[in-house]
């Protein structure tokens, strides 16, 4: 079902023990977050709650197994992450977060589309910049307040020069 979902293109999201279906579900002949920046409940996390024993697999370690990118905060802080369609939460904290991360993907997906050139970098700190962009559309972006206007509009308050 959730390959079906996401082949359909809809977004598929999941937090702290759910990312474990990522490690059946496949995308062309390989696991769907193979190369894809992905996060679940921690090894640490699970130890904590001294359940190692009772469950099958560890998340972390079965997601890192599949070929995910699985990136962490503290245990216990909330974290999600986004890479194209797909969104993960790392814990019950994480929900919050996670979800605000699948409003914006959705959010994206109604947006007009935009050439690579459009958003592409323009700041001396190109390492402060990251995009994750699907089928040509800006679904997230990171990078630091520097060469960005207020704009009362937004939720943030901050918006880049010439968006």
């Amino acid at each position: 079902m959730i390959e079906s979902f996401y082949n359909s293109g809809k977004p598929v999201a999941a937090v702290c023990h759910s990312p474990a279906v990522f490690h059946k579900v496949t995308c062309k002949g390989e696991p769907l977050v193979k190369g894809k920046r992905v996060t679940g409940f921690t090894n640490g996390e699970e130890e904590a709650v001294q359940l190692t024993h009772v469950v099958p697999f560890l998340v972390e370690d079965e997601l890192k197994r599949v070929g995910g990118l699985y990136g962490k905060a503290a245990d216990w802080a909330p974290f999600s992450m986004i890479d194209g369609r797909i969104v993960t939460g790392q814990n019950p904290a994480s929900s919050t977060s996670a979800a605000r991360d699948l409003l914006s993907v959705l959010t994206a997906e109604r947006r007009p589309k935009m050439s690579r050139k459009e958003i592409a970098p323009t700041t001396k700190a190109a390492s402060e910049q990251f995009y994750v962009i699907n089928r040509g559309r800006l679904i997230s972006e990171q990078f630091s307040r520097k060469g960005r206007k207020r704009d009362r509009s937004n939720r943030s308050g901050w918006r880049r020069e010439g968006c």
